[in-house]
C-alpha cells in the first residue's frame, strides 16, 4: 500500500504559483506537481488547470497504459493551455512545469516537463531523477558543469520546455522505471524545493521518518533554513512511501 503527503508554501514571493494534487483509481494512485510560470494571476492559473485537468482526466484512464495515458494526457492538457492563453490574452505567459508519478504494483511511469523533479528512493538511499529541461542541465550533460552546480546556476530558471509553449507538439519526457519492486518511496518537488536540499539529505530523512508527512516536515526545516535571507521562491512537494 502507497501512502503520501503533500505541501506548497509561497516562500518569500506574495502568489503561489504552484500546484500540487493526489488522486487513486483502483488502488493505483497519479501525484502531481506543477510550478507556473508568468507572474501572479497567470502562472498561479495555469499551474491549476494542469493539476485539474490530469486528477480529472485520471478518473476516466481506464486500463490505459500509464505512458500512453501521460503521452495523450500532457498534449491535451497543452491544447486546452493554450486555448486559456487565447481567452485570457495572455499568449505570452501562462505557462507551466509539470512533473507526474503513476505509482502501480508493477510499475512505476514518471513524465514531466520542465524543471519540477521527480525522485526515486530505495531501501540504501537515491535511486534516480527525471531530468530537468533546463540550460544549466543540458550544460551538465554536455559535462560544462558538475550536476551539484545546476541548483544555483545563474542560468537555472531559462526552461528549454513548458506547458503553454507555442508549439503544436509538446516535448515531455516518459519513463518508466524498470525496477519498481526497488523503490520504498518517492518525491515530487518544483525547483523552490528542490534547489535546497540535496539528494543525500532526503535520503537521510526518508530513512529516519515513519510517514510522508514526517519525512516532509524534516526536509521543510532544511529548505527553509538553506532559503533564508535570499528572495525565497515557492515551494511545493508530494511524498509517496511504501506501507
Amino acid at each position: 500500500m502507497i501512502i503520501y503527503s503533500s505541501l506548497s508554501r509561497p516562500g518569500n514571493r506574495s502568489c503561489n504559483e504552484d500546484t500540487v494534487g493526489s488522486i487513486v483509481v483502483n488502488g493505483n494512485p497519479l501525484l502531481i506537481v506543477a510550478d507556473g510560470l508568468g507572474g501572479h494571476g497567470a502562472g498561479d492559473q495555469a499551474s491549476q488547470f494542469v493539476v485539474e485537468q490530469f486528477i480529472s482526466s485520471y478518473f476516466q484512464s481506464g486500463d490505459q497504459e500509464p505512458g500512453e495515458y501521460l503521452n495523450v494526457t500532457f498534449q491535451t492538457v497543452q491544447n486546452g493551455l493554450i486555448q486559456l492563453q487565447e481567452q485570457a490574452h495572455c499568449r505570452s505567459g501562462m505557462k507551466s512545469t509539470a512533473v507526474v508519478v503513476i505509482w502501480k504494483a508493477d510499475n512505476i511511469t514518471i513524465g514531466n516537463i520542465g524543471d519540477s523533479r521527480a525522485y526515486l528512493f530505495g531501501r540504501f538511499g537515491y535511486l534516480w531523477r527525471t531530468t530537468d529541461q533546463s540550460v544549466p542541465q543540458m550544460l551538465a550533460l554536455a559535462g560544462k558543469i558538475r550536476e551539484k552546480e545546476i541548483r544555483h546556476h545563474p542560468d537555472r530558471n531559462k526552461l528549454l520546455h513548458a506547458l503553454g509553449d507555442d508549439s503544436e507538439e509538446i516535448r515531455c519526457e516518459i519513463t518508466r522505471y524498470p525496477n519498481p519492486n526497488c523503490v520504498r518511496a518517492v518525491l515530487l518537488c518544483s525547483d523552490g524545493f528542490w534547489e535546497n536540499i540535496d539528494e543525500r539529505q532526503m535520503a537521510y530523512h526518508l530513512h529516519r521518518s515513519k510517514s510522508p508527512e514526517e519525512w516532509l516536515e524534516r526536509m521543510e526545516k532544511i529548505v527553509l533554513r538553506n532559503g533564508r535571507n535570499v528572495k525565497m521562491d515557492n515551494y511545493s512537494a508530494v511524498a509517496g512511501m511504501m506501507r
